[in-house]
């Protein structure tokens, strides 16, 4: 039992206000301090590769927001690398009117209209 509170009084230790950074400490970007396997990226990269039965026009697009417009060929393979924002988790791509969304959960994007 003494063995157990000894243990809990360790591992439970309560940080020290000195040992914060208050935020009127951070004059410069160089005061912050991050885990070495922070990923300070903003955007994720997509490669996108898209074809069609038909000549048309074909927008990547989020929230009505066009991100990319092209033209896909048939019996063509448009390919694209796009950075699109990390806070977007899916797009839709159009091609002559029928939209396909696009999950990005996986970096390459094949979509066949």
């Amino acid at each position: 039992m003494v063995v157990a509170a000894c243990v809990m009084t360790i591992a439970c230790k309560k940080e020290k206000k000195d040992d914060l950074i208050s935020p009127t400490q951070i004059t410069d970007i160089n005061d912050l301090k991050a885990p070495d396997n922070f990923s300070w990226k903003t955007h994720g990269d997509f490669k996108f590769e898209i074809s069609g039965n038909q000549v048309g026009i074909v927008e990547i697009s989020h929230e009505q927001t066009i991100l990319h417009r092209a033209v896909v060929v048939p019996g063509e393979t448009y390919k694209v690398d796009l950075g699109i924002p990390a806070f977007m988790k899916e797009v839709e791509v159009t091609l002559n009117g029928v939209t396909k969304k696009a999950d990005l959960k996986n970096p390459i994007q094949k979509i066949n209209f």
